[in-house]
């Protein structure tokens, strides 16, 4: 019990018999009436955002009418039976890798440092996943009747267990470099507008998708 439920157990003992009944009714009251005003402040909704023969994808929302910025939103992916939280993209969410009977998808919301990068086998259900730490790996899978030069992403090339996926968003170009034996993210490479020249751009190279630190 802690201290403002005893100092209030002492007030009301003070208290002549017929206030203090009085007083815990309307406590109480108030205790219910906030209660409920937590609880129905929040309305959760779930709606399939896309289906097809391989996957389900679910769109959950939270909105908070207290709060609007405690509101959310999350894109669940379910295959064989298990559910892959906070994926990337847009429809259909995944990337097939030809030939493999493989699909990849991407999870870790869109937050520095989450990213993971899974591979399904969708004939067998059997999944490998590894990280991708700062890549945006994933971001931009949208569909190929969606898919222009301003946005893409896919599967570039596969020489038996590498595969090089590329992407753009706008100006920015990517390379993200899988291994698929070991698993592992081996790296991105990006070519991005540099902010403070119209006229230039910046390289980079971040081995296992990781931001350098120096």
């Amino acid at each position: 019990m802690n201290t403002s439920t005893v100092m209030i157990g002492k007030i009301f003992d003070e208290l002549p018999v017929p206030l203090a009944t009085r007083l815990m009714k309307v406590t109480k009251t108030i205790s219910v009436a906030l209660m409920c005003v937590t609880h129905c402040s929040c309305s959760h909704s779930t709606r399939i955002a896309y289906e097809d023969d391989k996957v389900k994808v679910l769109h959950k929302d939270t909105v908070n009418y207290l709060n609007v910025h405690a509101s959310s939103e999350e894109m669940w992916l379910v295959a064989f039976g298990k559910t892959y939280k906070d994926v990337r993209g847009q429809a259909p969410f995944y990337l097939e890798i030809p030939s493999k009977g493989l699909i990849l998808f991407v999870t870790g919301g869109y937050e520095n440092g989450r990213a993971v990068v899974h591979v399904l086998n969708y004939r067998t259900g059997k999944e490998v996943h590894f990280p991708a730490h700062d890549a945006g790996i994933g971001k931009n899978i949208i569909s190929e009747a969606k898919a222009n030069e301003q946005r893409f992403e896919n599967v570039e090339s596969v020489e038996g267990e590498k595969v090089v996926i590329s992407a753009g968003f706008g100006d920015r170009r990517y390379r993200y470099y899988l291994d698929l034996q070991k698993p592992e993210f081996e790296k991105v490479e990006g070519v991005e507008p540099d902010p403070l020249h119209k006229d230039r751009t910046n390289s980079f190279v971040w081995p296992h998708g990781k931001i350098p630190t120096n």
